[in-house]
């Protein structure tokens, strides 16, 4: 909590000065009633980022001339519901102190040029932004949803350094490597050494190519996650959207292995989903998401979700959702269930323990959500 208060003084001095230095203050402010369910259990809860997580962030530009650019954002994630700010350090395990960090979405410098785009600091991983990027009017209560659960290397990836080339003929070609910088074990009481210094190093490749109304992407990432090296976490993935200007379709597949025997929760995921403008200022969307997992008990998650947005101005909007989970085989083992509908709302531990239900056997759970979302 000091540290929430501290960063916000820090802010609120800063912006009066910065705003001559080209220094932007944005956020976005996320509200959502929920009903959650499954079978006779029955909850209501307020949470925030139902549809778009709630932030806040600063972020600058600075040209330097001779086509050279300098930049920096800083962005925390904010649940609107009890105040709190921040959240988890790291993308993995690996990487991560446990703690909390007040720029929990990201803080980073960057330089650019006609080389490209040089990023270094908490960067953002590309399967945290791969589903969405392929998925229509994507939001926290489909896509994001979804993504939570298909893949464990989704979030902002601590000590990193991430290039981005030049746009050539509609491609671009995107890297993050992330170094150690981590103990070999998640208390901190053991020390880098010769023997786990790759603790915590990762690497991450991207192609995407966007022209006209097709955009297209294939992305590859691993983590080590084992002091010795000989274990790591990756991900792969690849997808497709086509604006046909009355919907905007995509799809994607991800895949995603941990390395370990110990959890042997390798999982594949297919989605689709559409964004039909019903008029200039109301948005129909429609994802469909299914979800395998190996492990001690076999899971196949089918996931659906349906919504409707309304712009009540440029920066306000309303938003209505229904979501559900059927499960289709081994509903004993029922956390990736659960992560289905849980990861889709930011801030929803913060602000009201655990809200959801306890999934047994043969249930399906499902949530109906309403809320306004404003950005600025």
């Amino acid at each position: 909590m000091k540290k929430s208060l501290i960063a916000l003084s820090i802010l609120g001095a800063f912006v009066p000065a910065a705003q001559a230095q080209n220094v932007t203050l944005y956020g976005v402010m996320d509200g959502t009633v929920a009903n959650v369910k499954a079978g006779s259990f029955s909850n209501t809860v307020l949470i925030s980022g139902g549809h778009s997580t709630s932030r806040l962030g600063l972020r600058a530009t600075e040209d330097l001339g001779g086509g050279l650019r300098a930049a920096f954002n800083l962005e925390s994630g904010l649940a609107i519901d009890t105040g709190v700010q921040g959240g988890a350090s790291g993308a993995t395990g690996a990487n991560s102190t446990g703690g909390s960090q007040v720029f929990s979405r990201g803080s980073n410098v960057e330089l650019s040029g006609p080389f490209g785009t040089i990023q270094l600091g908490k960067i953002s991983t590309h399967a945290n932004t791969h589903i969405a990027t392929y998925s229509p009017a994507a939001g926290n209560y489909n896509a994001i949803s979804f993504r939570g659960a298909v893949t464990g290397l989704t979030g902002w990836r601590d000590n990193s350094m991430r290039y981005a080339s030049p746009v050539t003929n509609g491609f671009q070609l995107t890297a993050l490597y992330t170094f150690g910088n981590t103990a070999a074990t998640s208390t901190g009481s053991e020390s880098t050494t010769a023997a786990n210094k790759k603790y915590g190093q990762g690497t991450e490749i991207g192609l995407n190519y966007s022209a006209g109304p097709l955009a297209a992407g294939i992305y590859s990432a691993k983590v080590f996650t084992t002091a010795s090296a000989t274990a790591k976490e990756d991900s792969q993935g690849l997808g497709v959207s086509y604006n046909f200007g009355f919907a905007r379709v995509g799809a994607s597949f991800t895949k995603y292995d941990p390395d370990t025997t110990a959890s042997n929760d390798k999982r594949k995921g297919y989605s689709a989903a559409a964004a039909i403008p019903l008029s200039s200022a109301l948005t129909l969307s429609g994802f469909y998401g299914n979800v395998t997992r190996e492990g001690t008990t076999d899971l196949k998650t089918n996931y659906t979700s349906v919504g409707v947005d309304y712009a009540l101005s440029k920066r306000t909007t309303a938003q209505a959702f229904f979501i559900k989970a059927k499960n289709n085989e081994g509903i004993g083992d029922a956390t990736a269930a659960t992560t289905v509908i849980a990861a889709g709302f930011a801030g929803l531990g913060a602000g009201n323990g655990n809200p959801l239900p306890t999934i047994a056997t043969g249930q399906d759970p499902t949530a109906l959500g309403v809320g306004i979302r404003h950005t600025w």
